[in-house]
């Protein structure tokens, strides 16, 4: 829709991209892969996927959830989101660090502080059926940085 680093077409399902400076943390694990239920190697770039994203206007957090696609208690994840107007153009990226255990093959909701401190804009998804919003509809992209994995015994 937007060339190479578009926005996903359902952006309930974002897609990950892998950190291109880190080769070193593609660690392959074994995982069941949900759609067939075969084993896959999980590489880091499928290891924590987005599956849900909310911010209505008015919202002052963003709330989504994680899914865990490791063998191992992640305790800690951060992700690259990117913010696109409907016509690709970016409106604003961060880096965000998310805090709280994620148990393995579970999915787990976040809420973290909204990028929108003015309330102009909401996710394209978030309309609740009003469809005459004063804001401005944005797509997420996001990109898996880094995760850190809990030893136990």
């Amino acid at each position: 829709m937007f060339g190479q680093n578009s926005v996903p077409k359902n952006p309930f399902i974002p897609r990950t991209q892998p950190e291109q400076t880190a080769p070193h943390k593609t660690l392959p694990q074994d995982t069941v892969c949900s759609k067939s239920g075969s084993v896959r190697k999980t590489d880091f770039a499928h290891a924590i996927d987005m599956l849900g994203f909310e911010k209505r206007l008015n919202d002052r957090t963003e709330t989504f959830m994680l899914q865990n696609n490791t063998e191992n208690l992640v305790t800690r994840v951060k992700l690259k989101i990117t913010y696109r107007a409907p016509n690709g153009k970016m409106i604003n990226y961060r880096e965000v660090m998310v805090d709280g255990e994620l148990l393995p093959h579970t999915t787990r909701q976040f809420e973290i502080e909204s990028f929108d401190k003015g309330k102009r804009y909401y996710f394209h998804k978030s309309t609740e059926g009003n469809k005459k919003l004063e804001g401005y509809p944005f797509y997420i992209q996001f990109s898996l940085l880094r995760y850190d994995i809990a030893i136990t015994q």
